[in-house]
């Protein structure tokens, strides 16, 4: 395998065989008619379901992609039996909806790349060409939802201390005011003053409350 990276746009010396997976008939309509469009991609075959693509293909030529676009969360359990019937195939999840349960269960099931359906299908292009280079691939969209999840909800962000951002992350990880007075070298009389400041300054009573908003803003 051969890829030329000239202005940042990368270019394959090969045909790259692409099958595809979507359980959305005109989806699947549409992601034919783009992969036909384009010379260095061969498409090996379009199915429905998973069960018609076991069925139907019982050897992967080498430089392979299958492109999965499946919308149920519980189908992705069929990436780790494909993976294991086929190796050497590179999987690339294509969904309607981007979570982070969605995300992160894909790669541990043995995806290469995931974009959402919104970025189109440029960017799936580039995202097969990247997954040959032998790198992971998320999109743009993808990619923020990501790094985003391990920020603090904006609303603490407003109003909080950073001292005060602390002591929640701290909370929500499970710690006891002993411990977090360990953690940062304070008293726990001091983390019961913090505390009481967050909840005024929130709006809440009580540490439950505290997570409900942690993790409703992150959604």
């Amino acid at each position: 395998m051969v890829i030329v990276i000239l202005n940042y746009n990368i270019y394959v010396t090969f045909m790259i065989n692409i099958y595809l997976l979507d359980n959305d008939e005109d989806n699947l309509k549409l992601s034919v008619k783009y992969i036909d469009s384009h010379n260095d991609f061969k498409l090996c075959g379009a199915y429905t379901t998973t069960e018609l693509f076991h069925h139907d293909v019982a050897k992967i030529p080498i430089n392979t992609i299958l492109i999965f676009s499946l919308s149920l969360i519980d189908r992705l359990d069929d990436i780790y039996w494909i993976k294991q019937k086929f190796p050497l195939l590179k999987i690339l999840v294509f969904a309607n909806t981007v979570q982070i349960e969605l995300i992160t269960k894909s790669f541990r099931v043995g995806a290469e790349a995931f974009i959402h359906k919104q970025d189109g299908l440029e960017c799936l292009y580039t995202s097969c060409l990247i997954v040959f280079k032998g790198s992971t691939f998320m999109s743009e969209k993808v990619i923020n939802l990501v790094t985003g999840s391990f920020l603090p909800p904006k609303v603490f962000i407003c109003k909080l201390s950073s001292r005060e951002l602390q002591i929640v992350e701290a909370i929500k990880d499970g710690l006891s005011y002993k411990l977090v007075a360990a953690k940062y070298f304070i008293s726990i009389d001091t983390v019961r003053q913090h505390i009481k400041n967050i909840y005024s300054k929130l709006e809440i009573n009580s540490k439950a409350e505290l997570i409900n908003i942690y993790y409703k803003d992150l959604l």
